[in-house]
């Protein structure tokens, strides 16, 4: 629900430059994993890159979560 909400946060900021407005928007992958993946720091970074390239392979501005918690 934050990534979700950051996302629509920046997704609605206009920054003015000189006579120009910019928009922007974000990608956010994540990952969450069951106590036993704690310790693998390689996965978890592993997980939350495949999580950002599905979301930027998506379209981009959007939030993608790939959830290990349940599997054992």
């Amino acid at each position: 629900h934050i990534a979700e909400r950051l996302r629509s946060t920046v997704e609605t900021l206009q920054i003015h430059y000189e006579s120009n407005a910019i928009t922007l928007t974000i990608s956010v992958g994540l990952t969450t994993v069951g106590s036993h993946d704690l310790n693998n720091l390689e996965t978890l970074l592993d997980q939350a890159d495949k999580a950002l390239l599905r979301s930027k392979s998506g379209g981009g501005n959007q939030v993608y979560l790939i959830d290990l918690s349940n599997s054992e």
